[in-house]
């Protein structure tokens, strides 16, 4: 994995969140490979497309995707699992790509 590929989209997703949402992100290493999905309680796709090709997952615990969206909706709760939770991950994906 090229960390030069990656580091720009990481400082895209803190910058977006601290703006949006007045959070702090802190990172994890990124991994790559079939085992991503295996470990995510929910998750995000962001397709890159042009002369490099491949994709962004971006996944999160039950509990952080559950505080982001509690914060995007100005304290509304949205049941895990569900189709609204589900609309709520991929809007919050998009603000990003």
């Amino acid at each position: 994995m090229n960390v030069n590929l990656v580091m720009p989209f990481l400082r895209s997703l803190e910058n977006t969140f601290k703006m949006l949402l007045a959070l702090d992100l802190s990172f994890h290493k990124p991994i790559y490979g079939q085992t991503v999905l295996e470990q995510a309680d929910c998750f995000g796709v962001i397709d890159i497309e042009g002369d490099l090709e491949g994709m962004y997952i971006i996944k999160f615990p039950e509990a952080v995707a559950s505080a982001l969206l509690e914060q995007m909706t100005g304290g509304m709760k949205v049941e895990f699992g569900g189709e609204d939770f589900e609309d709520a991950v991929n809007e919050m994906v998009s603000m990003v790509s």
